[in-house]
């Protein structure tokens, strides 16, 4: 099983094996019944898929708690959905999935900014350090 990129479960055409289908509303009901899939079948699946399918998993939780977010903040239940009208569905969906995929890009910038500035930190005050170098000196 590949880890698939934030952006292949938003886009239909990308071939990935994540969340994104035909329609917006297909996209939307598949992310949020992955969160209620059958423990055994969970289980199994993750034992065949191994750390990339536990990943992969990993970032569906995610993004189907980002969804429930988004659509509580919107005022939006999955009742509610289901009695509107197909296009009323359909664009409500497409934006609760946009604002997914724009704070799961969010959270991946974040995270990789964290990792460079740790990075650059660890290198700063490492053993071969300049800092380091002028203690040593002094010392």
């Amino acid at each position: 099983m590949q880890v698939n990129s934030v952006s292949s479960y938003a886009n239909p055409k990308s071939g990935a094996q994540g969340f994104a289908a035909s329609k917006p509303e297909d996209e939307l009901s598949k992310l949020l019944k992955a969160d209620s899939e059958d423990p055994a079948a969970l289980i199994k699946k993750l034992a065949r898929g191994g750390i990339q399918g536990y990943m992969a998993w990993q970032i569906q939780q995610l993004a189907a708690r980002i969804a429930r977010d988004v659509m509580s903040s919107m005022g939006v239940t999955e009742a509610c959905l289901a009695s509107m009208s197909a296009e009323e569905r359909n664009e409500i969906a497409q934006k609760i999935m946009d604002e997914v995929k724009r704070r799961m890009e969010e959270m991946i910038k974040q995270q990789m900014q964290d990792q460079t500035a740790a990075e650059s930190t660890a290198l700063a005050t490492g053993p071969n350090s300049s800092a380091a170098r002028l203690m040593d000196f002094y010392i």
